[in-house]
């Protein structure tokens, strides 16, 4: 559970705290919070440690990304019961919050190329850090168009045979392209 544990550095960082004096607000070692952060774990912390982790750190929005990982979460309550996370639905919201998340990802990836321009850009610890924030952002945008097309076709936008029919037109693209040719094309 890497990503978790960057987020956890990256919060413990902006807090001013070292490794040791999470570990003692939040009653483990400083070589817990480190297992924590290098995500040597089978699976992420427990929602428990989190929010305790989330009040010593005082960021929220390390729960929120913390959830936003979940896939339960994003596969199904975020898509079934809208209501229930006061999310707004409608493609059209959907449409804008992926406009948003491509800009944010743009802006990290614009970031990270100068660095992978370098000369042994992959040893370079502050590439990781960029790499790390780009491929967020990209997992967003994965997950804002997955809800997307999820919301047009609830919503009547578009039917599952025209979306079909898009998905096969966009993979004959790109085979006449030569780009890679997956085994089955996924919606």
């Amino acid at each position: 559970m890497r990503v978790i544990g960057l987020m956890v550095r990256d919060s413990r960082k902006r807090a001013n705290m070292t490794q040791s004096e999470l570990g003692e607000c939040i009653g483990l070692s400083a070589s817990a919070v480190c297992q924590i952060e290098a995500g040597n774990n089978k699976s992420a912390p427990p929602p428990e440690d989190m929010v305790t982790i989330s009040d010593a750190v005082r960021d929220t929005k390390l729960l929120q990304e913390y959830c936003d990982l979940c896939p339960i979460r994003t596969r199904i309550i975020i898509r079934k019961f809208r209501a229930l996370n006061n999310i707004q639905g409608g493609a059209h919201v959907a449409t804008i919050k992926v406009n948003q998340k491509l800009a944010e990802a743009t802006e990290a990836l614009s970031v990270m190329l100068p660095k992978m321009l370098r000369k042994g850009f992959e040893t370079c610890p502050e590439y990781h850090e960029f790499r790390n924030e780009a491929i967020l952002k990209i997992l967003d945008v994965k997950r804002g168009c997955e809800i997307l097309l999820d919301q047009m076709l609830e919503g009547g936008v578009m039917s599952a045979n025209e979306l079909r029919v898009l998905v096969d037109t966009q993979q004959r693209l790109c085979e006449l392209k030569g780009h890679h040719i997956p085994e089955q094309a996924a919606l």
